[in-house]
């Protein structure tokens, strides 16, 4: 009966090239399984099940435009040029991508709406992560998507302070620009933590410290010291994301900038939470702090990935 369904059932989806293709439903997941197979063997990761993220989207033109930034999102985590000099940071960089390959589905579903929330219980993503890291993924999201509001309503801003700077501006619409400002997020992340050279990688509470002087900074704390020359330089080293919050900055009174603005510094006051949780790297392996009554110490442990029976990561203490 199972295999007559799979045989029987089609979905179009988009190839890697873009192209939409009519699959089988067996067709469609012996296409992700290699798909995963090979991003595990690239990152020296063996998995004996190989569990498969599939949304079951409506046949409506918007499905086409959700997978499309759905796969822009997920390639943010691609990690094409980075190799890992350790199992666990391989382990780490692949965790990483599935947790963005659940990301990349949330975010187009709250911006196109086609399915009901996936991070629910008994829903796709809610079953492939684990409970701490859904947690976070709803966190971020809510901030990511913050950002999103901001960007989409001052695009043209954006493109018009871009082309005063003279920065190339190649985007076609604010969902380009949004994985942009992603990717820019992403790689700042990864070399700050897992691959910072020793002894340079940030602390939790350096993090944490740093994370909060940003939302001074955003909040107009700094206006006229020299700390926000500071900001404002690094904001320019950091690639799409510090543009468009260079671009708007200036816009916070205006309307509709004013709402956006403030529920941008709301979600990003959120996100010290998910820094709490952040691991911190030590001669190339991951430790983590202890949580006492559920709150978390000084005291640090190292940690390890683990793969469970069916295929799905987490860590615990070694």
């Amino acid at each position: 009966m199972r295999d007559a369904y799979l045989d029987s059932q089609f979905v179009d989806i988009l190839d890697e090239q873009g192209n939409l293709v009519t699959l089988t439903l067996r067709q469609a997941f012996a296409r992700k399984t290699q798909e995963a197979t090979k991003q595990d063997n690239a990152l020296g990761v063996q998995r004996q099940q190989i569990p498969i993220l599939f949304i079951d989207l409506p046949d409506v033109p918007e499905s086409v435009d959700f997978q499309n930034l759905a796969n822009e999102i997920r390639r943010v985590a691609a990690c094409d040029d980075i190799v890992p000099e350790t199992p666990e940071q391989g382990e780490w960089l692949r965790c990483n991508q599935l947790y963005w390959e659940a990301k990349a589905i949330v975010l187009a579903n709250n911006i196109y709406k086609l399915i009901p929330d996936p991070t629910q219980p008994g829903q796709p993503v809610a079953r492939m992560l684990p409970a701490k890291a859904l947690e976070n993924l709803k966190l971020e999201v809510e901030a990511d998507l913050a950002l999103y509001d901001l960007l989409k309503a001052g695009e043209a801003d954006v493109k018009a302070w871009a082309e005063a700077q003279k920065i190339p501006y190649s985007f076609t619409s604010a969902e380009e620009l949004f994985v942009a400002t992603l990717k820019s997020d992403f790689e700042s992340n990864v070399t700050e933590e897992a691959f910072a050279p020793p002894l340079e990688g940030s602390s939790r509470k350096q993090a944490r410290d740093h994370h909060r002087g940003w939302l001074k900074f955003l909040g107009d704390h700094f206006d006229g010291e020299p700390k926000e020359k500071e900001y404002l330089a690094r904001l320019l080293s950091m690639g799409w994301k510090g543009y468009v919050l260079l671009a708007l900055r200036s816009k916070k009174r205006e309307k509709p900038f004013d709402k956006l603005w403030k529920r941008y510094l709301k979600r990003q006051r959120f996100l010290c939470k998910f820094l709490d949780s952040r691991l911190e790297w030590k001669t190339d392996l991951p430790y983590q702090s202890v949580t006492v009554k559920g709150k978390r110490t000084r005291t640090q442990n190292p940690i390890q990935g683990i793969i469970t029976d069916e295929g799905y990561f987490d860590w615990q203490w070694r």
